[in-house]
């Protein structure tokens, strides 16, 4: 396989930070990611790994957290002003 695609949608609405839903995803190699989902949203993500020789791949996530009941989303230097929440990571291994 030279070309793998995983994604993933999901829909969530809880009462509170006490009754969140924890989402595991699948992340670049070597991070472990788990999700914890509260409030009223959706969560989406895309996973694009490539692997143009033996000795190398290259590794792509997007995703995103949308939060449809908040006007920011975490706190302090975290906050984040606006209810979206975005992420892109890349990974490149190469075998030397």
């Amino acid at each position: 396989r030279r070309l793998t695609v995983l994604t993933r949608l999901s829909f969530f609405d809880t009462d509170s930070f006490a009754s969140r839903l924890f989402q595991y995803e699948h992340d670049v190699p070597g991070v472990v990611t788990n999700r914890a989902l509260f409030g009223r949203g959706e969560r989406w993500y895309l996973l694009l790994a490539w692997q143009p020789a033996s000795y190398l791949r290259l590794t792509t996530k997007f995703a995103a957290t949308i939060r449809e009941d908040v006007d920011a989303i975490g706190s302090g230097p975290d906050r984040i002003e606006g209810h979206l929440d975005r992420r892109v990571r890349v990974q490149v291994d190469m075998q030397l």
